[in-house]
């Protein structure tokens, strides 16, 4: 039984780049259907999740025999890929050092090793990593430098403007004027007075 050891490396969403003992390879499409560009050429991969159910159709197959150029960039996927680029997950940038960092999947630095190896058997992925960082970064820095033109300027005041209620206004309350009664509680022993509050 033969064992194949593959680390996938997802450059953004829909796009991974596939490190393996045999080369590197992208694909890129949705869960079921995806098409995967490697040494062997481009393929189409059909498959019904969860069932174990799937078609592999080859699309196109490299050219090896066309010019020296060309046969130099196509070898540089079949070198042999060492077994630390299995522990490639994430490409890091310092945007304040500029430095690159190759981090593996709980986080940890793989060293300058591994950035080697990243250069040497992924570099345009490593550079469209890189570029997309460095975009974002700009983008931040943009909406940071311009955040002045959504302040108010120093010499406007909000303006209060008066909206009418809902409801009527409310009549003050006129003070009642004492009657006899009231004179009489007052009169009367301190009993009698509660008994008159009261009623």
């Amino acid at each position: 039984m033969a064992f194949r050891f593959r680390r996938t490396v997802s450059i953004f969403p829909g796009v991974r780049i596939n490190l393996g003992k045999r080369g590197v390879s992208v694909s890129a499409g949705v869960r079921g259907a995806n098409v995967t560009l490697g040494r062997n050429g481009l393929y189409g991969n059909v498959g019904i999740p969860g069932s174990g159910m799937s078609y592999r159709k080859r699309l196109l197959k490299l050219n090896k025999t066309g010019s020296e150029g060309r046969s130099t960039r196509s070898a540089a996927p079949s070198l042999a890929v060492p077994a630390m680029a299995e522990e490639v997950a994430q490409i890091q940038l310092n945007t304040k050092t500029g430095d690159i960092a190759i981090l593996d999947a709980d986080g940890h630095h793989l060293g300058d090793e591994a950035l080697e190896i990243a250069k040497t058997h992924a570099r345009q992925h490593l550079e469209d990593t890189l570029q997309q960082q460095v975009d974002s970064h700009n983008r931040m820095m943009a909406r940071i430098i311009s955040i002045h033109w959504d302040t108010p300027a120093p010499d406007h005041f909000p303006t209060l403007v008066a909206k009418p209620f809902d409801a009527p206004k409310p009549e003050a309350p006129a003070l009642r004027t004492l009657d006899w009664l009231a004179y009489l509680c007052f009169a009367l022993p301190c009993p009698a007075q509660s008994l008159c509050r009261f009623q």
